[in-house]
């Protein structure tokens, strides 16, 4: 078993490659970073702050502005598999990966999420590292349960 935290872009309405239905996946563009992940790993999800430039259209009324968070955690239930996706970039992220979330902020409320400054002071204290906060981030043991219980923590207010 491996823990990871995991950058997802936020949710825009009825965007069922990002938004709130795709909360039971996990989204890549390359077969290789995706074959990482594994049956019954273990994952943080941080919410960035924006869409990534490059992406489809979106339209004012229907964008929103991510947490800039740690809003989830859960645990991968399958393995990778390709379907229809998204271009960012010039990247497809076209492969996904079957996900569980054991715990989430309410309606993905900014306030509850572990913020990035946060997240980088924990996982300093645990382990003595400063992470970098980037896509799909191997996480040490003792980071990883220090940040679910935070995020634990926060959604129990």
């Amino acid at each position: 078993m491996t823990d990871w935290l995991d950058l997802r872009w936020p949710p825009i309405e009825n965007d069922l490659f990002r938004g709130q239905e795709s909360l039971k996946w996990m989204w890549f563009h390359s077969q290789a970073t995706a074959n990482k992940v594994s049956v019954g790993d273990r994952v943080l999800l941080y919410e960035t702050y924006s869409q990534p430039a490059g992406r489809r259209v979106i339209r004012w009324w229907n964008a929103r502005k991510g947490s800039k968070a740690i809003v989830a955690w859960g645990v991968v239930t399958g393995s990778p598999e390709c379907c229809e996706g998204d271009e960012v970039k010039g990247k497809v992220f076209n492969i996904r990966v079957p996900f569980q979330v054991k715990r989430s902020v309410p309606r993905w409320d900014a306030a509850l999420g572990v913020r990035a400054d946060r997240v980088r002071q924990i996982t300093k204290q645990t382990s003595g590292r400063k992470i970098p906060l980037r896509c799909l981030l191997k996480l040490r043991p003792g980071e990883f349960e220090a940040l679910r219980q935070e995020l634990e923590r926060r959604c129990a207010r």
